[in-house]
Protein backbone atom coordinates (compact mmCIF):
# COMPACT_ATOMS: atom_id res chain seq x y z
CA UNK A 1 0.00 0.00 0.00
CA UNK A 2 1.66 3.09 -1.07
CA UNK A 3 1.77 5.68 1.54
CA UNK A 4 0.02 9.00 1.26
CA UNK A 5 2.54 12.67 1.16
CA UNK A 6 1.38 14.59 4.21
CA UNK A 7 -0.33 17.85 2.71
CA UNK A 8 1.68 20.75 4.00
CA UNK A 9 -0.15 22.95 6.41
CA UNK A 10 -1.96 26.39 4.39
CA UNK A 11 -0.35 28.43 7.00
CA UNK A 12 3.16 27.09 6.17
CA UNK A 13 5.12 29.33 3.44
CA UNK A 14 6.31 26.72 0.70
CA UNK A 15 10.08 25.33 1.18
CA UNK A 16 12.37 27.43 -1.23
CA UNK A 17 15.39 26.35 -2.76
CA UNK A 18 19.00 27.79 -1.48
CA UNK A 19 19.73 30.38 -3.79
CA UNK A 20 16.28 32.10 -3.58
CA UNK A 21 16.63 31.83 0.63
CA UNK A 22 19.63 33.90 0.35
CA UNK A 23 18.06 36.05 -2.27
CA UNK A 24 15.09 36.78 -0.02
CA UNK A 25 17.41 37.18 3.23
CA UNK A 26 18.89 39.80 1.35
CA UNK A 27 16.49 41.90 0.58
CA UNK A 28 15.27 41.85 4.37
CA UNK A 29 18.73 43.00 5.31
CA UNK A 30 18.43 45.99 2.73
CA UNK A 31 14.63 47.04 3.44
CA UNK A 32 15.96 47.03 7.04
CA UNK A 33 18.47 49.24 6.38
CA UNK A 34 16.16 51.18 4.45
CA UNK A 35 13.60 51.00 7.16
CA UNK A 36 16.25 52.72 9.55
CA UNK A 37 17.57 55.26 7.63
CA UNK A 38 14.22 56.65 7.19
CA UNK A 39 13.59 57.10 10.84
CA UNK A 40 17.08 58.94 10.98
CA UNK A 41 16.26 61.13 8.46
CA UNK A 42 12.60 61.55 9.78
CA UNK A 43 14.00 62.64 13.37
CA UNK A 44 16.27 65.15 12.13
CA UNK A 45 13.47 66.62 9.68
CA UNK A 46 11.12 67.33 12.69
CA UNK A 47 8.41 64.78 13.24
CA UNK A 48 5.95 65.05 16.16
CA UNK A 49 7.37 65.55 19.41
CA UNK A 50 11.02 65.68 17.94
CA UNK A 51 14.45 67.49 18.10
CA UNK A 52 13.78 69.67 15.06
CA UNK A 53 10.58 70.61 16.56
CA UNK A 54 12.34 71.64 20.13
CA UNK A 55 15.22 73.32 18.37
CA UNK A 56 12.20 75.87 16.59
CA UNK A 57 10.63 76.29 19.93
CA UNK A 58 13.85 76.94 21.54
CA UNK A 59 15.27 79.64 19.06
CA UNK A 60 15.36 83.22 20.12
CA UNK A 61 12.11 85.39 18.52
CA UNK A 62 13.53 88.69 17.37
CA UNK A 63 11.78 91.59 19.52
CA UNK A 64 11.11 95.24 18.69
CA UNK A 65 11.81 97.72 21.65
CA UNK A 66 7.93 97.50 22.43
CA UNK A 67 8.07 93.54 23.13
CA UNK A 68 11.40 93.57 25.08
CA UNK A 69 10.27 96.80 27.46
CA UNK A 70 7.10 94.17 28.35
CA UNK A 71 8.98 91.11 28.65
CA UNK A 72 11.85 92.87 31.04
CA UNK A 73 10.35 96.09 32.33
CA UNK A 74 12.46 98.87 33.36
CA UNK A 75 12.93 100.51 36.81
CA UNK A 76 11.40 104.16 36.89
CA UNK A 77 13.64 106.53 38.73
CA UNK A 78 10.80 109.15 38.41
CA UNK A 79 7.53 109.28 36.57
CA UNK A 80 4.66 112.11 36.52
CA UNK A 81 1.56 110.93 35.16
CA UNK A 82 -2.55 111.00 35.40
CA UNK A 83 -5.30 108.73 35.61
CA UNK A 84 -8.50 109.51 34.59
CA UNK A 85 -10.87 109.42 37.47
CA UNK A 86 -13.20 106.73 36.80
CA UNK A 87 -10.03 104.47 37.72
CA UNK A 88 -11.90 104.64 41.15
CA UNK A 89 -15.35 105.51 40.46
CA UNK A 90 -16.79 104.70 43.76
CA UNK A 91 -16.12 107.23 47.07
CA UNK A 92 -16.89 106.13 50.57
CA UNK A 93 -17.04 109.52 52.87
CA UNK A 94 -15.73 108.90 56.15
CA UNK A 95 -18.00 110.67 57.99
CA UNK A 96 -21.35 108.94 56.94
CA UNK A 97 -19.47 105.95 55.37
CA UNK A 98 -21.78 106.49 52.20
CA UNK A 99 -20.82 105.31 49.03
CA UNK A 100 -21.25 107.90 46.55
CA UNK A 101 -20.24 108.23 42.88
CA UNK A 102 -18.47 111.22 42.06
CA UNK A 103 -17.41 112.74 38.49
CA UNK A 104 -13.92 113.62 38.54
CA UNK A 105 -10.89 114.94 36.25
CA UNK A 106 -8.04 113.52 35.90
CA UNK A 107 -5.83 111.91 39.27
CA UNK A 108 -2.77 113.80 39.13
CA UNK A 109 0.63 111.70 40.88
CA UNK A 110 4.51 111.82 40.72
CA UNK A 111 6.87 108.49 42.21
CA UNK A 112 9.42 106.15 41.24
CA UNK A 113 9.80 102.48 41.64
CA UNK A 114 13.43 100.55 42.62
CA UNK A 115 14.45 97.27 43.56
CA UNK A 116 14.13 97.81 47.42
CA UNK A 117 11.34 100.64 47.52
CA UNK A 118 9.45 102.90 45.60
CA UNK A 119 6.93 105.88 46.70
CA UNK A 120 3.46 108.00 45.06
CA UNK A 121 2.74 111.24 45.90
CA UNK A 122 -1.28 112.50 45.43
CA UNK A 123 -1.12 115.25 43.21
CA UNK A 124 -4.58 117.06 41.90
CA UNK A 125 -7.43 115.24 42.21
CA UNK A 126 -6.76 112.80 44.33
CA UNK A 127 -10.03 110.21 45.98
CA UNK A 128 -8.18 111.23 48.83
CA UNK A 129 -8.71 114.81 48.88
CA UNK A 130 -12.63 114.95 48.48
CA UNK A 131 -14.55 114.91 52.29
CA UNK A 132 -17.69 114.85 53.22
CA UNK A 133 -19.84 118.92 53.86
CA UNK A 134 -23.13 118.28 55.22
CA UNK A 135 -25.51 121.39 54.46
CA UNK A 136 -29.16 122.52 55.14
CA UNK A 137 -31.43 123.40 52.26
CA UNK A 138 -33.96 125.17 52.21
CA UNK A 139 -37.24 125.32 49.76
CA UNK A 140 -40.74 126.54 49.55
CA UNK A 141 -42.05 122.83 48.73
CA UNK A 142 -40.20 120.37 51.17
CA UNK A 143 -38.66 122.80 53.86
CA UNK A 144 -35.29 122.10 55.46
CA UNK A 145 -33.73 119.43 54.24
CA UNK A 146 -30.09 118.03 55.02
CA UNK A 147 -28.08 117.72 51.96
CA UNK A 148 -25.07 115.44 52.21
CA UNK A 149 -21.95 116.43 49.32
CA UNK A 150 -18.65 115.81 48.28
CA UNK A 151 -16.23 118.77 48.40
CA UNK A 152 -12.63 119.37 46.60
CA UNK A 153 -9.76 120.50 48.92
CA UNK A 154 -6.55 119.86 48.35
CA UNK A 155 -3.01 120.62 49.58
CA UNK A 156 -0.66 123.00 49.40
CA UNK A 157 2.17 121.80 47.45
CA UNK A 158 4.57 119.70 48.96
CA UNK A 159 1.89 118.68 51.84
CA UNK A 160 0.33 116.00 49.39
CA UNK A 161 -0.56 112.73 51.20
CA UNK A 162 2.45 110.39 49.84
CA UNK A 163 3.52 106.28 50.45
CA UNK A 164 6.40 104.72 50.15
CA UNK A 165 8.69 101.93 51.14
CA UNK A 166 12.73 101.47 52.21
CA UNK A 167 14.64 98.16 53.01
CA UNK A 168 12.91 98.10 56.25
CA UNK A 169 9.99 100.52 56.33
CA UNK A 170 6.28 101.00 55.22
CA UNK A 171 5.50 104.42 55.56
CA UNK A 172 3.13 106.82 54.98
CA UNK A 173 2.81 110.71 55.42
CA UNK A 174 -0.27 113.90 55.53
CA UNK A 175 2.27 116.86 56.34
CA UNK A 176 -1.34 118.70 55.98
CA UNK A 177 -2.21 116.99 59.24
CA UNK A 178 0.95 116.46 60.53
CA UNK A 179 0.43 112.26 60.06
CA UNK A 180 3.09 109.78 59.68
CA UNK A 181 3.01 106.08 60.27
CA UNK A 182 5.27 103.08 59.48
CA UNK A 183 5.22 99.36 59.41
CA UNK A 184 8.33 96.71 59.29
CA UNK A 185 8.99 95.09 56.05
CA UNK A 186 9.78 91.42 55.82
CA UNK A 187 11.97 90.35 57.83
CA UNK A 188 12.09 93.10 60.32
CA UNK A 189 10.63 92.34 63.31
CA UNK A 190 7.14 93.34 63.92
CA UNK A 191 5.87 93.02 60.27
CA UNK A 192 2.98 91.00 59.24
CA UNK A 193 0.62 90.78 56.56
CA UNK A 194 -1.87 91.86 58.76
CA UNK A 195 -0.13 95.61 59.24
CA UNK A 196 -2.70 97.98 57.69
CA UNK A 197 -0.03 100.17 56.16
CA UNK A 198 1.66 97.10 54.56
CA UNK A 199 -1.68 95.76 52.59
CA UNK A 200 -2.38 99.70 51.54
CA UNK A 201 1.45 100.22 50.49
CA UNK A 202 1.15 96.86 48.16
CA UNK A 203 -2.13 98.51 46.66
CA UNK A 204 -0.83 102.03 45.90
CA UNK A 205 2.38 100.84 44.51
CA UNK A 206 0.13 98.91 41.64
CA UNK A 207 -0.39 102.29 39.90
CA UNK A 208 3.31 102.78 38.93
CA UNK A 209 3.42 98.68 38.10
CA UNK A 210 0.71 98.93 36.06
CA UNK A 211 2.74 101.67 34.29
CA UNK A 212 5.64 99.15 33.58
CA UNK A 213 3.50 96.84 32.38
CA UNK A 214 2.08 99.36 29.52
CA UNK A 215 -1.01 99.89 31.18
CA UNK A 216 -2.16 95.46 31.64
CA UNK A 217 -2.53 95.23 35.15
CA UNK A 218 -3.54 91.84 34.80
CA UNK A 219 -0.01 91.01 33.37
CA UNK A 220 1.95 93.00 36.53
CA UNK A 221 4.31 90.46 38.18
CA UNK A 222 3.69 87.73 35.34
CA UNK A 223 5.97 86.04 32.97
CA UNK A 224 5.22 87.10 29.32
CA UNK A 225 6.32 84.92 27.14
CA UNK A 226 6.45 85.98 22.78
CA UNK A 227 5.48 83.24 20.66
CA UNK A 228 6.46 85.70 18.11
CA UNK A 229 7.01 89.37 17.03
CA UNK A 230 2.90 89.96 17.39
CA UNK A 231 1.84 86.90 19.67
CA UNK A 232 2.16 86.27 23.79
CA UNK A 233 1.20 84.80 26.45
CA UNK A 234 1.62 85.10 30.73
CA UNK A 235 1.03 83.27 33.00
CA UNK A 236 -0.30 84.94 36.42
CA UNK A 237 -0.98 83.33 39.59
CA UNK A 238 -4.56 85.57 39.70
CA UNK A 239 -5.95 85.49 36.26
CA UNK A 240 -4.15 82.20 35.24
CA UNK A 241 -3.11 82.21 31.22
CA UNK A 242 -3.46 85.36 29.44
CA UNK A 243 -3.28 85.25 25.86
CA UNK A 244 -2.42 88.31 23.64
CA UNK A 245 -1.77 89.31 20.00
CA UNK A 246 -0.37 92.59 18.72
CA UNK A 247 -3.41 94.20 16.25
CA UNK A 248 -1.77 97.23 14.73
CA UNK A 249 2.15 97.92 14.18
CA UNK A 250 3.68 101.42 12.91
CA UNK A 251 7.14 100.80 12.13
CA UNK A 252 8.61 99.20 15.34
CA UNK A 253 5.70 100.19 17.75
CA UNK A 254 3.02 99.18 18.79
CA UNK A 255 -0.47 100.98 18.61
CA UNK A 256 -3.18 98.18 19.59
CA UNK A 257 -3.75 94.38 20.72
CA UNK A 258 -5.82 92.39 22.34
CA UNK A 259 -5.63 90.01 24.88
CA UNK A 260 -8.13 87.43 26.62
CA UNK A 261 -8.37 86.83 30.25
CA UNK A 262 -10.47 84.18 31.71
CA UNK A 263 -10.59 84.37 35.37
CA UNK A 264 -11.68 85.42 37.87
CA UNK A 265 -14.01 86.76 34.99
CA UNK A 266 -13.35 86.22 31.08
CA UNK A 267 -12.95 89.01 29.44
CA UNK A 268 -11.65 90.46 26.57
CA UNK A 269 -9.22 93.52 27.35
CA UNK A 270 -8.02 95.84 23.99
CA UNK A 271 -5.08 98.58 24.36
CA UNK A 272 -4.44 101.31 22.13
CA UNK A 273 -1.27 103.37 22.39
CA UNK A 274 -0.21 106.69 21.41
CA UNK A 275 3.86 107.87 21.45
CA UNK A 276 5.27 111.48 21.48
CA UNK A 277 8.88 111.66 19.86
CA UNK A 278 11.65 111.72 21.35
CA UNK A 279 10.28 109.72 23.79
CA UNK A 280 9.31 106.46 22.47
CA UNK A 281 8.95 104.46 25.24
CA UNK A 282 6.59 104.21 26.63
CA UNK A 283 3.64 105.30 25.27
CA UNK A 284 2.61 108.88 26.37
CA UNK A 285 -1.09 107.43 26.11
CA UNK A 286 -2.46 104.09 27.41
CA UNK A 287 -6.21 103.34 26.68
CA UNK A 288 -7.57 99.88 28.11
CA UNK A 289 -10.65 99.16 26.85
CA UNK A 290 -12.32 96.00 28.91
CA UNK A 291 -15.02 94.23 28.13
CA UNK A 292 -17.21 92.22 30.03
CA UNK A 293 -20.10 90.26 29.60
CA UNK A 294 -22.54 93.33 28.02
CA UNK A 295 -20.47 96.18 30.01
CA UNK A 296 -17.66 98.19 27.78
CA UNK A 297 -15.43 100.48 30.24
CA UNK A 298 -12.21 102.27 29.33
CA UNK A 299 -9.60 103.76 31.43
CA UNK A 300 -6.17 106.05 30.40
CA UNK A 301 -3.07 106.54 31.82
CA UNK A 302 -1.30 109.26 30.24
CA UNK A 303 2.53 109.59 31.18
CA UNK A 304 3.79 113.22 31.34
CA UNK A 305 7.49 112.54 32.35
CA UNK A 306 9.34 109.61 32.25
CA UNK A 307 12.98 108.67 33.50
CA UNK A 308 13.86 105.27 33.84
CA UNK A 309 16.52 102.75 35.06
CA UNK A 310 19.08 102.06 38.69
CA UNK A 311 18.96 105.52 40.63
CA UNK A 312 21.97 104.83 42.83
CA UNK A 313 21.18 107.17 45.14
CA UNK A 314 17.76 105.32 45.95
CA UNK A 315 19.42 101.47 46.38
CA UNK A 316 17.92 101.53 49.60
CA UNK A 317 14.56 102.64 48.99
CA UNK A 318 13.00 105.92 49.87
CA UNK A 319 12.33 107.08 53.37
CA UNK A 320 10.20 109.36 55.37
CA UNK A 321 12.71 111.87 55.77
CA UNK A 322 13.24 112.31 52.25
CA UNK A 323 9.63 114.07 51.75
CA UNK A 324 9.21 115.80 54.93
CA UNK A 325 8.63 119.61 54.33
CA UNK A 326 8.07 120.72 57.86
CA UNK A 327 10.62 121.27 60.64
CA UNK A 328 7.82 120.89 63.35
CA UNK A 329 6.94 117.64 65.15
CA UNK A 330 4.58 115.13 63.96
CA UNK A 331 0.64 115.70 65.41
CA UNK A 332 0.27 112.00 65.43
CA UNK A 333 2.90 109.37 64.79
CA UNK A 334 1.50 105.78 64.43
CA UNK A 335 3.07 102.42 64.10
CA UNK A 336 1.49 99.17 63.02
CA UNK A 337 3.28 96.02 63.88
CA UNK A 338 2.02 92.47 64.19
CA UNK A 339 -1.24 93.91 62.85
CA UNK A 340 -1.72 96.30 65.79
CA UNK A 341 -1.73 99.66 65.60
CA UNK A 342 0.26 102.11 68.39
CA UNK A 343 0.59 105.87 68.63
CA UNK A 344 3.53 107.47 70.01
CA UNK A 345 2.86 109.86 72.55
CA UNK A 346 4.95 112.60 74.35
CA UNK A 347 6.63 110.52 76.49
CA UNK A 348 8.24 109.06 73.60
CA UNK A 349 6.50 105.92 74.14
CA UNK A 350 4.09 103.69 72.21
CA UNK A 351 0.23 103.41 73.16
CA UNK A 352 -2.63 100.70 71.61
CA UNK A 353 -4.80 102.53 69.53
CA UNK A 354 -7.97 102.46 71.74
CA UNK A 355 -10.15 101.39 68.51
CA UNK A 356 -9.66 97.84 67.33
CA UNK A 357 -7.76 97.67 63.69
CA UNK A 358 -9.40 96.06 61.04
CA UNK A 359 -8.24 92.24 60.00
CA UNK A 360 -6.44 93.03 56.48
CA UNK A 361 -5.67 89.11 56.22
CA UNK A 362 -8.59 88.17 54.43
CA UNK A 363 -7.27 90.92 51.49
CA UNK A 364 -3.74 89.22 51.22
CA UNK A 365 -3.43 88.21 47.65
CA UNK A 366 -6.69 89.24 47.22
CA UNK A 367 -7.38 91.28 43.30
CA UNK A 368 -5.92 94.18 43.21
CA UNK A 369 -7.56 95.89 40.22
CA UNK A 370 -11.13 96.50 39.96
CA UNK A 371 -14.00 98.76 41.78
CA UNK A 372 -13.91 96.48 44.20
CA UNK A 373 -10.70 96.76 45.43
CA UNK A 374 -10.24 100.50 44.53
CA UNK A 375 -13.06 100.77 47.20
CA UNK A 376 -11.49 98.06 50.09
CA UNK A 377 -8.37 100.18 49.61
CA UNK A 378 -10.17 103.58 49.84
CA UNK A 379 -11.86 102.52 52.96
CA UNK A 380 -8.49 101.34 54.53
CA UNK A 381 -6.56 104.73 53.67
CA UNK A 382 -10.17 106.36 55.71
CA UNK A 383 -9.42 103.84 58.62
CA UNK A 384 -5.84 104.93 59.18
CA UNK A 385 -6.38 108.26 58.81
CA UNK A 386 -8.67 108.14 61.75
CA UNK A 387 -7.71 111.34 63.34
CA UNK A 388 -8.57 113.34 60.00
CA UNK A 389 -12.33 112.79 60.33
CA UNK A 390 -12.43 114.58 63.49
CA UNK A 391 -11.07 117.27 61.28
CA UNK A 392 -13.20 117.46 58.76
CA UNK A 393 -16.33 117.22 60.92
CA UNK A 394 -14.97 120.18 62.79
CA UNK A 395 -14.11 122.05 59.49
CA UNK A 396 -17.48 121.19 58.24
CA UNK A 397 -18.93 122.96 61.56
CA UNK A 398 -17.49 125.64 60.77
CA UNK A 399 -18.51 125.78 57.23
CA UNK A 400 -22.10 125.47 58.34
CA UNK A 401 -21.83 128.05 60.11
CA UNK A 402 -20.26 130.53 57.61
CA UNK A 403 -23.40 129.67 55.75
CA UNK A 404 -26.12 129.37 57.68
Amino acid sequence: MKRQRAQPDRLTAPTLDPVKRAARAGERRWLAALLAGAMVLGAVAGEPGTSARDDRARSPVELGPFQRFLADPPWIKYVRFRRSGNHVPALILADSGKRIFIPRPWEHFEGAVQPNGFFLRHLDHSYLYYYEKVAERKSFLWGARTQNEAVYDPPEPGEEWTIGASTRHWWQLDERIGLAIVAPREPVPGHSVTNGLEIIAQGEIQFLEVLRSLGMPELVGAEVEWLDAARFQAVSREHGTITGVITRFRDDLVEELEYQVERPVARRVHMRYAYLSPMRLPPVEMVRTVVEAETRRSYTNLVERWEEGLDPDHAQGFTLSEFRQKSTPFRNFLVWSNGVAYKLGQDGLLARVADAPPDYSEFERSSRFGWISSVILLASVMILLGVRVGIWRLRNRNLHKLTS
